[in-house]
């Protein structure tokens, strides 16, 4: 009997392969990405009654499937449509010692259609977005969802925080009216909602995990204001913002307003925009904060600026972009210098100091782009020092996120656009992962320490 091994999702003989076992699942193109003894997890999208595993054993190797006795020789079992639980397949080789593990998984059936391509090496090990019809995925860096949970409502801003749990804002998607973030365990079992305390609502843009075990939120609040300077009335409702360092058990440990720092001329250009044509008038929109130690950054899209807060004082130590007031720092080494931001998102404070930023350019005639800046507050400056753009990204609306790994590879959410994709600190790209419909708010890595493979199979085992 002929020794067969899996290449490109067929069964061909193992001894054209290096007489290395190998699975493969029937039909053909329901597994991916194809087999490679270096990969060991796959998604199937398997058909009810009709999608098989089929493992071959390959000379001197001996398989076992979901606990079942080892033993030579090829074997075949069918697979369960509708079913999370994976299927597990050890190959061992006796007189080696040698031992490998594989695990597939069925996707359920409306579990969003998506491609992914591997360019080159690198990139985040683990990363999560937000899919559409309601799920959330974690991919490894294979392009396989190695875990996955469907949410009451479109589970925006998706993330694993640092201690392992999930968070997500639900968002009803008939009526894009948002909740609360929803605190779950990986199995998701609910542990808690955060919602913005004083009766305001969390926004949904952001949430972060402190060290202390409380949660950084921002909340909209809405006041009077008089815009009659900018085509509003002298009573003018706007809606601003409140970051909130909410306890776990929902008490108000620390909050800074936007009313209090912020005026309504550095709404600049965008008073100029759509956002005169509903009361209350949207004059700040939010959309990131960071804490890190007494260094709050904050990221206004209807400001175009990124701030630098001094949480024991609250005040602003620095702005960049937007309009000019004293704090603004003087961009050096930017083409768009004049203007360097354009309803951005995802500010973020690198360990080295620097800024990193998704620049969507809304409104400026130009191409999205992932920006860093050094800062230098003694002197006032932020210096252009890196920025990456993508020919096939020619805009972004909106959303998006530009997250700088340790090793200086980048994951870069394109907004609006329906690609996640992973670059090297030269901008070359190293994998694509596409939506065939819709996209993702953010692509956030995950925390390292947060989370073990081992983890998220056994949830997504109790998930299914």
């Amino acid at each position: 009997m002929a020794l067969l091994a899996a290449v490109g999702g067929a069964l061909v003989p193992a001894t054209a392969v290096g007489e290395r076992p190998g699975l493969a699942v029937s039909p053909q193109g329901q597994m991916r990405p194809a087999f490679r003894f270096d990969r060991h997890d796959y998604a199937v999208r398997c058909e009810p009654g009709a999608s098989r595993l089929e493992v071959d054993g390959a000379r001197g190797w001996r398989s076992r499937i979901d606990g079942s006795r080892f033993r030579a020789g090829n074997r075949s079992r069918p697979l369960r449509a509708g079913s999370a639980r994976r299927v597990r397949v050890v190959f061992r080789k006796p007189r080696s010692g040698k031992r490998s593990a594989f695990n597939l998984r069925c996707l359920p059936a409306g579990f969003p259609a998506y491609s992914f391509h591997r360019l080159a090496p690198g990139g985040p090990k683990l990363f999560t977005m937000q899919l559409g019809s309601h799920y959330a995925a974690v991919f490894d860096r294979n392009g396989v969802p190695v875990w996955w949970y469907r949410a009451d409502g479109e589970p925006d801003n998706f993330q694993i925080l640092a201690d392992g749990t999930i968070a997500f804002d639900p968002v009803d998607e008939i009526t894009l009216q948002t909740g609360d973030y929803e605190i779950r365990t990986l199995r998701g079992r609910l542990l808690r909602v955060v919602g913005g305390v004083n009766g305001a609502a969390a926004d949904i843009h952001e949430i972060q995990l402190l060290p202390n075990g409380n949660y950084l939120i921002g909340a909209q609040v809405v006041y009077e204001a008089d815009a009659s300077a900018y085509g509003g009335s002298a009573d003018s409702q706007v809606i601003g913002i409140e970051i909130q360092e909410v306890s776990p058990a929902g008490e108000a440990v620390w909050t800074w307003a936007s009313r209090d720092h912020i005026g309504l001329e550095e709404t600049g250009r965008w008073w100029e925009q759509p956002i005169l044509d509903d009361e209350p008038y949207d004059v700040v929109h939010w959309n990131s904060a960071e804490l890190t130690g007494n260094r709050l950054l904050l990221s206004f899209r209807h400001l175009d600026a990124v701030y630098e807060i001094d949480r024991r004082t609250g005040e602003v130590v620095w702005k960049l972009g937007g309009t000019e007031t004293p704090a603004s720092l003087d961009v050096r080494n930017d083409p768009h210098g004049d203007h360097p931001l354009g309803a951005q998102h995802d500010a973020r404070l690198q360990p080295d100091g620097s800024v990193t930023v998704y620049d969507n350019r809304t409104g400026l005639g130009d191409a999205p782009r992932a920006v860093r800046y050094r800062i230098d507050r003694d002197r006032g400056t932020a210096r252009l020092v890196q920025s990456i753009a993508d020919p096939d990204v020619p805009s972004s609306f909106c959303c998006g996120s530009a997250r700088r790994l340790d090793s200086g590879d980048w994951l870069i959410g394109w907004g609006a656009n329906p690609t996640v994709v992973g670059y090297d600190g030269e901008g070359a790209r190293l994998f694509n992962l596409r939506l065939d419909a819709g996209f993702s708010y953010r692509a956030i890595p995950v925390p390292r320490g947060a989370v073990t493979m081992r983890q998220l199979r056994r949830a997504m085992d109790a998930i299914g």
